[in-house]
C-alpha cells in the first residue's frame, strides 16, 4: 500500500484528487493540506509519515518549491514530487534543485500517476511522466560539470555502473536484468551508493555524478 499525502490550494482540485485516488486500491491517502504551513504542521503532529507528497507549485504564501525545501529538511524520507500545470524547464530546474524527486502535470491522468507511484515504491523507478522526463534529461544535457572528483576512491566499478543506469532511466529491475543479478542485490548497490555520497534519493545521487564528471550523457 502506498502511503500518499496532497498539498493543494485549490479547494476543487484537491476535492476532485482526493476522489480520483481514493478510487485507487494500492493508494492509501493521509494528509491532504491546502497550503504548505498546514501541510508542515500536520506533518509535525503526525505519527505515520507518507511515503509520497504531492505537492502543487503554485500556491499562496510558501510555494510548492519552498514547501518541498522545508519538507526534505525536517522529513527527508518524504519523497516529494511536484504537481503543476506548469512545465516550463526553469520551474522543473528549481523543483529538483529544491530536492523534489518527480514531476507530474495536472493534466496527467491520475490512474497513470498511482501506477507511476507504485513502480517507484516497488522498482526504485524516477516519479516522471515521460513528457517531463524528456525536459529533465534536456536540462542534464545542457549541465557543464565541474572538474571530477576520483569516483573510484568512493564508489566501487559495479556501484558507479549502477549509478550510470540510473541517469540513464533505468530502474532497479531492469538493471538486475541487464547485469543478469537479483533485484535485492541492485537495491544493496543502490542503499550502498546513496549511504556513501550521503543522499536520500537517485536524484541526488545522479546530481553529484554528474557534478563530479563520473556519468557518460
Amino acid at each position: 500500500m502506498i502511503q500518499l499525502a496532497l498539498v493543494e490550494d485549490n479547494s476543487s482540485q484537491i476535492k476532485s484528487l482526493i476522489d480520483e485516488f481514493s478510487s485507487i486500491d494500492f493508494i492509501e491517502l493521509g494528509i491532504c493540506s491546502m497550503s504548505g504551513e498546514e501541510f508542515l504542521i500536520e506533518l509535525s503532529n503526525s505519527t505515520e509519515l507518507p511515503d509520497f507528497a504531492l505537492v502543487d507549485v503554485e500556491m499562496p504564501g510558501m510555494n510548492g518549491i519552498e514547501t518541498v525545501i522545508k519538507i526534505k529538511e525536517r522529513f527527508p524520507s518524504i519523497t516529494c514530487i511536484m504537481f503543476s500545470v506548469l512545465d516550463d524547464e526553469l520551474t522543473l530546474y528549481n523543483a529538483i534543485q529544491a530536492g523534489a524527486s518527480g514531476y507530474f502535470l495536472k493534466e496527467d491522468d491520475i490512474e497513470q500517476i498511482s501506477q507511476h507511484l507504485k513502480q517507484v515504491k516497488e522498482f526504485g523507478a524516477l516519479p516522471f511522466t515521460p513528457r517531463m522526463a524528456l525536459k529533465a534529461l534536456e536540462l542534464i544535457k545542457k549541465a557543464t560539470p565541474p572538474p571530477s572528483e576520483n569516483a573510484d576512491s568512493i564508489l566501487s566499478q559495479r556501484e558507479l555502473e549502477i549509478l550510470q543506469l540510473l541517469s540513464e532511466g533505468h530502474n532497479a529491475q531492469t538493471i538486475a536484468e541487464k547485469l543478469f543479478v537479483s533485484f535485492h542485490t541492485v537495491r544493496k548497490h543502490m542503499m550502498n551508493i546513496y549511504t556513501k555520497l550521503e543522499v536520500n534519493s537517485k536524484t541526488e545521487a545522479i546530481k553529484i555524478g554528474l557534478k563530479n564528471s563520473w556519468l557518460r550523457l
